[in-house]
Parts: structure tokens; sequence; C-alpha cells
């Protein structure tokens, strides 16, 4: 027998956790509330805040539907542009599909030797994708 390996995950005790990590339940909440409505939607995104991203969609669009005609051309660019993406994220699954056979295939460092031949194929994957 080569023996066993034996892990015991030790809870941390209050004087482990720094102090801008420890907070009340209240705190908590009203982290989550300030975090729903973002001062800069863009800074949103890249930080990566979902909720704010989420709730600022919900309120965009909910604003576009009171429009009425007037706000038609920019529901056919949010439209427009959810289908390019859409198309994106296929091509995407497309090469990263490539990559992981090749790399089961061919070994690790030959699929890294394979770079320029990804990006070749995730560029012809978006022009094929094209309606």
């Amino acid at each position: 027998m080569i023996g066993a390996l034996s892990l015991q995950a030790a809870a941390p005790s209050a004087g482990d956790i720094p102090a801008a990590v420890q907070r009340t339940p209240l705190e908590a909440l009203l982290d989550v509330a300030r975090n729903m409505f973002p001062d800069n939607v863009a800074a949103a995104a890249v930080n990566m805040n979902i909720l704010g991203v989420i709730t600022f969609s919900l309120f965009f669009g909910l604003c576009l539907s009171t429009v009425g005609d007037a706000a038609e051309p920019m529901i056919k660019l949010v439209d427009v542009s959810t289908q390019a993406y859409t198309h994106c994220v296929a091509a995407t699954g497309f090469a990263h599909q490539l990559l992981c056979s090749l790399a089961v295939v061919v070994g690790t460092g030959a699929v890294l030797c394979c770079a320029v031949l990804c990006c070749a194929v995730l560029c012809c994957a978006v022009l094929c994708c094209q309606p």
C-alpha cells in the first residue's frame, strides 16, 4: 500500500480574514444594491459588475419600448448586434473545438505552434457564418 493523502480544510478564524472582507450582512446587501446601479455602465462591464450591466440593460430596454416608432432604428441596431455576436460566439466555439482536438491528437506543444492556423480558421469561420 502506497499510502493515503489526507487533507483537512480548517475553517479560518476571524483573525485570518482581512478587515476589508469582514462585513455584516447589512453591509453586504447594501453593496449588492450599490452594484445594481453603476455610475458608468462601460466601467461596470469592464469590472465584471454583471448585476449593474443587467440592470442597465433592462432599464434601457424598458425605455426603448416606451419611445414607440422612433426607437425602431435603435432596436434594429441591438438586434443586428446580437446576431453578429451570436456568429462570433459560434466561430469561437468552432476554433475552441479545433484546438482541443489538436491538443488531444498532437499534444499541447504542437497546439501552441498552430496559433496562426487558429486565427485563420477563426477568420474563415466568421466569414462563413455570414448569411
